[in-house]
């Protein structure tokens, strides 16, 4: 394959498929460019959400739950793996 090079003189076609396709893609992404612009316009108008301390203490025990369970399914699956014990994994 032989490559040109770009002058004046050089053409190139495209479809109206293309160009339709094209003016369809660019139109949406003006559309979600807009829609985003007014949601984000929307989002500082509106009240900011208040969480209580005791609210914010309830979901920093829960976290810390959920990672302790975390840890011991981790330690479970680690000691299973080093024993290539596979088959016996139960789920807590």
């Amino acid at each position: 394959m032989k490559i040109k090079k770009l002058s004046e003189e050089t053409e190139f076609t495209i479809s109206i498929r293309t160009l339709i396709t094209l003016a369809v893609a660019l139109s949406t992404l003006f559309c979600i460019w807009f829609e985003i612009k007014y949601d984000i316009q929307e989002a500082k108008e509106l009240p900011r959400a208040v969480i209580s301390r005791a609210e914010y203490d309830i979901k920093i025990h829960d976290m810390e739950d959920e990672i302790e369970d975390l840890k011991t399914q981790i330690r479970i699956f680690g000691e299973h793996f080093l024993h290539g014990d596979f088959e016996n994994i139960k789920e807590q």
